[in-house]
């Protein structure tokens, strides 16, 4: 063998045993940091005690239901203030900036936004204070969602919205913000327009558990006029898991304006 051939022989059963030999382990600069004895704080979870989300399909509507509850590590009365249908676009990643306010009217033409992304034209109606209990009032949302799997929508509706104080059975505040759908404006799934809500509805409720925690739960009801975006959503929630949580935890911890 020459002495080119060795050489090139043993690139080859080097590389080969570099591919089975133990790598060293990387430590992150936060267990580089308590090897150093230096105190570091851990990170605030986004949510805890998750149970669900739970997703369901009903095989001859379309129906889509989901349902999730969570605690956040944060007072009832801060959370209460973001769980306001107003500020759910102040921690919502899947709401346009400006993109959930109290309407001032019924929009004459349900086709003004005929792909979604324009400038919403919905004139919005007076503001009430935040986390308070009001009747029900139309509520604007300007919707766009998305995964890494690459699924993608936008939606533009109207809903009715009532905030309700209570209290629990065993003494606990409680506040439920109990939505329904009055019009679904624009719609796109994918690259496919002119899908439209036929129903969207649910709750989403907080209770005071003390000591800076408070339980969120969430339920909705999802159907399209579309049995393929009826699909395509349930696979979307259902194949999210942890995110779905998240994600209610964003909106419910977002900085207070």
């Amino acid at each position: 063998m020459t002495p080119h051939a060795r050489r090139r022989m043993q690139g080859i059963v080097e590389a080969a045993r570099s591919l089975v030999r133990p790598k060293r382990a990387v430590r992150s600069p936060r267990r580089r940091l308590r090897r150093m004895d230096v105190d570091v704080p851990e990170p605030v979870p986004r949510a805890l005690d998750v149970q669900g989300p739970f997703v369901a399909m009903d095989a001859d509507t379309g129906l889509v239901s989901v349902d999730v509850d969570l605690v956040v590590p944060r007072a009832f009365d801060e959370v209460k203030y973001m769980l306001d249908p107003q500020n759910w676009d102040l921690g919502g990643k899947h709401f346009y900036p400006d993109g959930t306010y109290l309407a001032a009217d019924d929009p004459a033409d349900p086709e003004r936004c005929a792909h979604c992304g324009a400038v919403c034209t919905v004139p919005p109606g007076p503001s009430l204070p935040a986390g308070s209990d009001y009747p029900y009032r139309l509520l604007y949302e300007h919707f766009h969602g998305s995964d890494p799997g690459g699924f993608d929508v936008a939606f533009d509706n109207l809903l009715w919205v009532n905030p309700d104080i209570l209290k629990t059975h065993d003494g606990h505040p409680k506040y439920v913000v109990t939505y329904s759908l009055h019009a679904s404006l624009c719609g796109r799934v994918d690259f496919v327009s002119g899908v439209r809500f036929v129903r969207d509805d649910g709750e989403v409720s907080a209770v005071d558990e003390g000591h800076s925690r408070t339980r969120i739960h969430m339920r909705k009801n999802i159907r399209f006029d579309s049995q393929w975006a009826n699909l395509t959503t349930y696979i979307a929630y259902r194949y999210e898991g942890r995110a779905v949580a998240d994600d209610l935890a964003d909106v419910a911890q977002a900085p207070m304006p």
